[in-house]
């Protein structure tokens, strides 16, 4: 809805606003990602304890990078690859075989010309990469060590923020993007989801009124950051952020009817195919309409609305034929939904 709706113009300034705080949901997908692998794993603990994780064998590495590579690299290349096939005929984008290569070989979260073509929100997809390469070793690094772990994340976090503000890099999206920007947030996942595994401690379980109270003030906190401060506020409102988009989601979820948690299920169960062709399929549009139509992107953003989710639907299977159905014991490597 951000990409789509976002970019309509005649908007009131306030409305632009509010629609482009959807996009603070990249730091609830990392926190929440976090939290789901790691509690995927501590469930197998045998003796969890409040000071240290006992019983569980070493992750093993081939099976879960194979996971990563099958779930989300191989449906990822597939994408670009196609639309890459189609810009050859219809140049929605500037395809370029450096372009392509930075995607197919992963150079261009280097890279601030390629970082998002094909979709400007494919830079995300360098960050989701670099979370799953680092993940074995965080982890491994938080069954030993839980508080010097998230003491570290939360230091290196720091420190890239004054980086990449003294170095003026806050505009740069390999650098405001990059995994230490959010490293932190992965730490925090890992940390609750072992507090949920060893004490049941639920965050999402509060009082209402005050994640409603804590979620607008950290809300307005992110807001005046970012409007203040422009780009160097926007590295430095992630805490709010996180904590305004989260307890957002708490909110409402937990006040929606039964059919809203249905069509939430459905998204996630395609989510990864709309994240991936949404903005193709809208910028696809764009190109065919005349550019002296009137509310040329109005129409744009409508037809790729209707479009969208049947597509995305369509990809969800054949996602499903890249990364076939895992046997028991791999199944067991992979991160368990929580479903509470």
């Amino acid at each position: 809805m951000m990409h789509y709706f976002g970019t309509l113009p005649h908007l009131p300034r306030d409305l632009h606003f509010a629609i482009a705080f959807g996009g603070t949901g990249v730091h609830a997908f990392v926190f929440v990602s976090a939290f789901g692998l790691g509690l995927s794993r501590m469930r197998r603990y045998s003796q969890p304890t409040r000071s240290g994780m006992v019983g569980a064998a070493p992750l093993e590495l081939g099976p879960y990078y194979l996971g990563r590579f099958r779930k989300v690299y191989l449906p990822y290349l597939a994408v670009v690859s196609l639309i890459a096939l189609i810009c050859l005929a219809v140049p929605v984008y500037e395809s370029t075989a450096y372009s392509y290569f930075g995607h197919a070989l992963l150079y261009k979260m280097f890279d601030e010309s390629i970082v998002g073509s094909y979709g400007y929100p494919l830079w995300f997809m360098s960050l989701i990469l670099q979370f799953y390469a680092v993940y074995p070793g965080l982890l491994r690094l938080y069954e030993r060590w839980q508080s010097w772990t998230i003491f570290g994340c939360a230091m290196i976090s720091v420190s890239w923020w004054w980086f990449v503000i003294s170095t003026g890099k806050a505009e740069l999206r390999i650098y405001n993007g990059a995994l230490p920007q959010f490293l932190w947030e992965i730490a925090l996942g890992l940390a609750l989801a072992w507090r949920f595994q060893s004490r049941g401690f639920e965050f999402w379980n509060c009082r209402m009124r005050a994640t409603v109270i804590v979620t607008v003030i950290c809300a307005v906190l992110h807001a005046t950051l970012a409007h203040q401060f422009g780009a160097v506020g926007r590295v430095l409102n992630d805490v709010p952020a996180l904590i305004a988009y989260t307890g957002m989601c708490i909110a409402i979820f937990s006040r929606s009817p039964p059919g809203v948690r249905r069509f939430v299920a459905f998204m996630g169960r395609i989510g990864f195919p709309v994240y991936l062709i949404h903005m193709f399929v809208r910028d696809w549009f764009l190109h065919l309409v005349p550019t002296d139509w009137p509310f040329r992107e109005v129409a744009s953003v409508m037809a790729a609305s209707a479009l969208l989710l049947p597509l995305a639907s369509w990809l969800a299977i054949f996602f499903a034929v890249l990364s076939p159905r895992r046997s028991a014991r791999s199944e067991q490597l992979q991160p368990t939904a929580v479903s509470r």
